[in-house]
């Protein structure tokens, strides 16, 4: 601490709230066009990458925390957590496509996944989009899945709604091929809402029947309750709820 704050004295760092610091500005342009780059540039890079990653992935872990959970104490309480998120968010979108761009997978693909909750909180539609097909090009099916999922739901929010439809069956797609079943059931559940919306209802059906076995399958109890208090489009279309295969009219 003693340091940074020596620094700040020097004018070479600005102190911010919270923790944060940042470059003073005409030190980071001098280096931004400094002819010579300096020679440990990259491990700097993959340092300020890391930190980024660890702080989301101790931010979330405060967002996605139940009453009683244990939380990183680099965050006094949640507020803090997503202040810092906010405060940060621009540096972290631009984190992971710096992360994708050369080549540092793990960082590219466990960035967005820590940032899930919190793009999912705040909707923050444009940047859900970058991650996702920052997402698609890892090749981590696991953060497509999640990410899919999620933005899925933000383009039915904002009217897109084919597009919204293409998005959660992929969504599908891919949590049932990495085994993930509790993202499956939801992403059903998505899908059928968002097929609803297009009054497509005999689809919308068949989507929720599976969304609601699945949510059963996985003892999922409340998300099983919502979907099933969507049951009347089901029942007006007379469709099964049991199994997880493809849903077929009653005889």
């Amino acid at each position: 601490m003693k340091t940074l704050e020596d620094l700040a004295a020097a004018h070479l760092l600005i102190d911010h709230p919270h923790g944060r610091w940042s470059m003073h500005p005409l030190l980071a342009d001098y280096a931004r066009h400094h002819p010579a780059a300096p020679p440990d540039r990259f491990q700097a890079r993959d340092r300020l990458l890391t930190y980024y990653t660890v702080m989301t992935q101790d931010a979330d872990a405060h967002l996605r925390a139940l009453p009683g959970d244990p939380v990183p104490a680099v965050f006094v309480d949640r507020g803090r957590a997503l202040a810092r998120l906010d405060a940060e968010r621009a540096n972290l979108i631009t984190a992971v496509e710096t992360a994708h761009h050369n080549g540092l997978t793990s960082i590219a693909a466990s960035l967005p996944r820590a940032l899930a909750t919190y793009l999912d909180w705040r909707r923050y539609f444009e940047n859900w989009e970058a991650v996702y097909h920052i997402a698609r090009r890892t090749n981590d099916r696991h953060g497509e899945a999640r990410a899919a999922a999620n933005l899925g739901l933000a383009l039915a929010e904002v009217g897109r709604v084919e597009e919204a439809i293409a998005v959660h069956a992929r969504a599908c797609t891919l949590s049932a091929e990495v085994g993930d079943h509790h993202r499956e059931a939801r992403a059903w559940h998505g899908l059928g809402l968002a097929l609803r919306d297009n009054k497509q209802e005999r689809d919308a059906a068949a989507a929720l029947g599976r969304a609601v076995a699945l949510y059963a399958a996985t003892d999922d109890h409340r998300r099983h309750a919502i979907a099933q208090g969507l049951g009347s489009i089901q029942n007006r279309h007379g469709y099964t709820r049991g199994g997880t295969g493809p849903l077929k009219p009653l005889a």
